[in-house]
């Protein structure tokens, strides 16, 4: 299957900016693109000069405030490329902040030198540190 995304540019009812109409649009077509993906379908998008060729606007009959943006390419997957690089692993991107018996204790420290004290209850976060390239 082949679809073409099309913006129309134009003013519209109500006045939506055009940005947010191409990221509504973009937010769509991932949505397409996951579920196609989930029940095991292959997808892909293609774009370039194709998408400002006169032919094309004929063919699809657009108006001249719509645009193509990029095709959207559904189908049966009959090979797989190979993995470009081996994925790392996440303890060397991710990392626990101090548990909540620890951040207790700093709070009680900071409190009795009279600093702002941590909230108790706050939930576990992790850092994110991204490694150097050697």
């Amino acid at each position: 299957m082949l679809l073409l995304a099309i913006a129309r540019l134009a003013r519209s009812e109500p006045d939506t900016p055009v940005l947010e109409r191409m990221v509504s649009m973009g937010a769509a077509i991932q949505n397409l693109l996951l579920t196609a993906h989930a029940m095991d379908t292959g997808t892909g998008l293609t774009s370039g000069q194709a998408m400002r060729s006169p032919r094309l606007a004929a063919l699809c009959a657009l108006g001249a405030d719509e645009s193509p943006v990029f095709c959207i390419n559904i189908g049966s997957v009959t090979r797989h490329k190979p993995p470009a690089r081996v994925r790392p692993a996440p303890a060397l991107f991710f990392s626990d902040l101090p548990s909540a018996a620890v951040a207790g204790e700093r709070s009680r420290r900071s409190m009795q030198r009279g600093r702002r004290a941590l909230r108790p209850n706050r939930p576990t976060t992790r850092r994110i540190s991204v490694p150097s390239s050697r």
